[in-house]
């Protein structure tokens, strides 16, 4: 057995040994995919397809309503859940989860306002055989 084949069956071993610990969840990872999934959520209800894209189940058989402007509705359950974020940030001690509530409140506070953006200088235009996929 030559040194290369020594060293790929040592680093084989290692990971063997090591990846249970790593396969362990910290309790604030659990805590901060509880927080995540609440915006999650709210985006998945005016976009279920990318919803089911990122794993989320509950999703797979809905689809987008085109048929009205769902504007004013998604930004108002934004802010619902902006506040809700907000107010779980105010009693959290853990600073990993702090600082993913941070992270969530601030891109749910960008989304309303690239929203707007987007409908003030882009023509709307949806090819409907790319509703739910990555490269739309």
């Amino acid at each position: 057995m030559n040194f290369s084949q020594r060293a790929w069956g040592a680093a084989l071993t290692l990971t063997a040994l090591l990846l249970p610990a790593f396969a362990a969840e910290p309790s604030w990872v659990a805590k901060s995919n509880t927080n995540a999934l609440l915006l999650l959520q709210t985006r998945a209800k005016y976009s279920p397809e990318d919803a089911s894209q990122l794993g989320l189940e509950d999703y797979d058989e809905k689809i987008s309503d085109l048929s009205h402007d769902l504007f004013e509705a998604k930004a108002a359950d934004t802010r619902t859940a902006i506040d809700e974020l907000k107010k779980r940030l105010a009693t959290e001690n853990d600073p990993g989860v702090k600082q993913d509530l941070e992270i969530l409140i601030a891109a749910g506070e960008d989304e309303p306002r690239s929203t707007a953006l987007t409908r003030k200088y882009f023509i709307p235009f949806i090819r409907p055989t790319s509703v739910g996929t990555i490269a739309s």
